[in-house]
């Protein structure tokens, strides 16, 4: 693994009237891990992208044929992609795509769609790729914990205790980083929409019965 590099493809769509703007940028890998790997995690990529602006677009159209929305309300979809890679620590790369989707109502949604992919392989790990055992139930009792140290606020608990409860689909959101794994939760999840989205790091240390071998064989 080297120095990492990339381009930065961008898709933008306005519509033909105007009514609605689409725009997603994601990364387009030229260099830093084998081609393999990279072709792979490139096609990943852009199939994910590809069929989020064309729901999007298609939600979006389906509203104002259907005269559900005013004239005067706008309509938005955007999704930007980060990278983040420690190849000294970790052979893992990270995309994180924090998107915001508007379709009328009180306020938008934003949500952070995630892809942790072994860097030497291109393969998009899944959370039964990186622990053994009754992880979920591991992730759970951590996670929701880091949330009441971060907030003490009681009224948030109630979103807190049904957002960390121990099924997959409150920890698809998660970020591989050098020193412990990285859950990211979305509005509603575990707090009001007022306070937002938020993210608990949980050390490897603390998970280490449930680390599986193939991950550790990822630890550098």
């Amino acid at each position: 693994l080297g120095v990492l590099s990339f381009d930065t493809v961008t898709i933008h769509d306005a519509g033909d009237k105007d009514k609605y703007l689409i725009v997603a940028k994601y990364p387009f890998l030229n260099s830093g891990i084998p081609k393999p790997a990279r072709t792979k995690i490139n096609n990943t990529l852009k199939d994910f992208v590809t069929k989020n602006v064309s729901n999007a677009k298609n939600d979006f159209e389906e509203l104002l044929s259907d005269n559900v929305i005013s004239d005067s309300v706008d309509l938005d979809y955007a999704s930007i992609a980060s990278i983040k890679n420690d190849f000294n620590k970790l052979s893992v790369l990270n995309v994180i795509f924090e998107t915001y989707y508007y379709a009328g109502g009180a306020h938008g949604i934003s949500t952070a769609e995630t892809f942790s992919f072994d860097a030497f392989s291109g393969k998009k790990l899944a959370l039964s790729d990186i622990f053994v055992g009754d992880y979920l139930k591991k992730l759970s009792v951590l996670s929701l914990k880091a949330i009441k140290a971060k907030d003490p606020n009681l009224e948030t608990f109630i979103f807190a205790e049904d957002g960390t409860k121990a099924n997959a689909d409150n920890f698809h959101s998660f970020v591989l980083e050098s020193d412990g794994i990285r859950i990211i939760f979305g509005d509603y999840q575990v707090a009001p929409y007022s306070v937002g989205g938020s993210d608990v790091l949980l050390p490897y240390k603390d998970l280490t019965e449930n680390l599986s071998e193939k991950f550790k064989l990822m630890m550098r």
